[in-house]
């Protein structure tokens, strides 16, 4: 019961912050230097996906209870070594990861499944954190089944699985979904191999169709060929504050904007 707790109760806060994010983003967007997406966001989307997002809120805290809960004879609350610990972290990673790349890669080239499933997701084409919630109930459940092969499969070769190790990978796997939905451009992740930077996952939102299914990875989306690299432009700030005027309009050409605004400024003060 205390290992579900401690399993259970980071996700629940690190989703209601999620939520705060969200809102504030909702409201405050970040500046376009900051932002890998390209897609503007309407008006009151979060407000009316809160109901499903708190739906599915509910479902995963009390399937993330009840699996660790019958995991926990399983768990081993020991110090296994940092070999081992480091090992099962991984391990979990790649198989999660890959089911994960199949399941997710099913529902998209499953137009049934995806118009019955996933279609609801892709609703987020320019997502907020808390919008890694805004999915359908069943497809919640199907890409919960990576974390449980990957348990098992620590089991096997490990003969078990040290607790601190998939607390670790839970609570990091959470951080880099919210992450990825976040819209913020990657720095860290760059530096990382492998590792799915959130322009990776953004473009997915953007394409839906054309690869990037992996999550946490991009090892899978390499392997099986559906990798894309992000060649979106990015909305570019607007340039103002050093004496380079911003046109109002932005079909005008900076140029021409510079030229007309000096014609309509007194003398004196060209």
């Amino acid at each position: 019961m205390a290992l579900a707790l401690l399993t259970t109760l980071p996700f629940v806060l690190l989703n209601l912050v999620a939520l705060a994010v969200s809102w504030r983003l909702e409201h405050h967007p970040l500046p376009a230097e900051a932002t890998c997406q390209t897609a503007a966001r309407r008006p009151g989307d979060l407000r009316r996906r809160l109901p499903l997002v708190a739906v599915n809120l509910l479902l995963v805290s009390g399937g993330t209870f009840v699996g660790t809960w019958l995991l926990s004879p399983h768990l081993s609350t020991g110090w296994p070594g940092w070999g081992a610990w480091v090992g099962q972290f991984l391990l979990l990673l790649v198989v999660d990861d890959l089911v994960f790349y199949g399941v997710h890669r099913l529902l998209h080239e499953h137009r049934g499944l995806y118009r019955l499933l996933h279609a609801r997701h892709h609703e987020a084409y320019a997502p907020l954190p808390v919008e890694i919630l805004y999915t359908h109930p069943a497809e919640t459940s199907l890409v919960s089944l990576g974390i449980v092969a990957g348990a098992a499969l620590v089991h096997l070769v490990f003969g078990g699985l040290a607790f601190g190790a998939f607390l670790s990978y839970v609570i990091f796997r959470h951080l880099h979904e919210l992450d990825v939905h976040s819209g913020m451009r990657s720095r860290l992740a760059h530096a990382i191999p492998l590792l799915a930077p959130n322009e990776h996952h953004d473009h997915h939102h953007h394409r839906p169709h054309e690869g990037n299914y992996a999550s946490m990875l991009t090892l899978w989306d390499r392997v099986f060929g559906t990798h894309v690299e992000d060649r979106r432009r990015p909305r570019q700030a607007p340039r103002g504050g050093l004496g380079v005027p911003v046109s109002p309009l932005p079909v005008v050409p900076a140029p021409l904007a510079a030229r007309a605004q000096r014609l309509v400024q007194p003398a004196g003060a060209r």
